[in-house]
């Protein structure tokens, strides 16, 4: 029943509409799932301390590894944490519109399009202790970068709350000071070997094909793609 949970509440169009709730729900039936699985495990198939010792074991590396890597690439160890530079919204704009935030990392990382980062602002209040969001990143160089753009649609509760502390000044933080982050997640598009690039987006969605975008023009021009014709729909 919770792994069927699971495959309902995972549906693009829910989990885009209720992120924050399909998060907690999606780990708790995780954790559902796994418990469930240890209490039924008959002793005569597979011994239980065995089983129970590398489930252990399994989850304390995993745990260690991605735990060790968030230090190392947010630079808490060296006390070089990564900050909000700038979070930034257009005078006059409407609720509705995007704020653009800007984080300062303190060591250079390698972003491929269209891949994405989880943040977490802790700054932002008591709930967005336990919150991360993912947001591509809009900020593309061919290098490895000491800056990382987003662009963010305000939506529900911690979104708004961030669109709250935006500037109509370009160049102001607002105070949130330090953020934490993961990733870069996702894959990069082997876009460069092809021809012919017919693309199609809607919305928000317009992001990552742009840098897609942005990546085969340059590469043409630089003789290292092989784009002769796009077109973006």
């Amino acid at each position: 029943m919770s792994l069927g949970f699971i495959v309902i509440h995972s549906w693009p169009p829910l989990r885009r509409s209720f992120y924050e709730f399909f998060l907690r729900l999606h780990q708790s039936l995780a954790a559902l799932i796994a418990v469930s699985i240890l209490l039924h495990v008959p002793p005569t198939l597979l011994p239980q301390l065995y089983f129970y010792i590398a489930t252990a074991g399994t989850f304390v590396m995993t745990l260690a590894f991605e735990g060790g890597l968030l230090l190392f690439r947010n630079g808490v160890l060296t006390k070089k944490m990564p900050t909000v530079g700038e979070i930034f919204k257009y005078p006059g704009s409407d609720e509705n519109s995007p704020v653009q935030v800007t984080i300062m990392l303190q060591e250079p990382l390698e972003i491929k399009p269209p891949q994405h980062i989880n943040i977490w602002i802790p700054s932002l209040g008591v709930r967005s202790l336990m919150q991360t969001h993912p947001f591509v990143v809009t900020s593309w160089t061919g290098k490895k970068q000491t800056s990382l753009e987003l662009l963010i649609e305000p939506r529900h509760k911690w979104t708004k709350r961030l669109q709250s502390r935006a500037m109509t000044a370009s160049g102001h933080s607002s105070g949130l000071g330090r953020v934490l982050f993961t990733g870069p997640h996702g894959i990069s598009m082997p876009v460069d070997g092809y021809e012919y690039v017919f693309m199609v987006a809607s919305g928000y969605g317009i992001i990552p094909q742009l840098l897609l975008l942005e990546r085969l023009v340059q590469g043409a021009l630089a003789h290292e793609a092989r784009a002769r014709r796009i077109r973006l729909v």
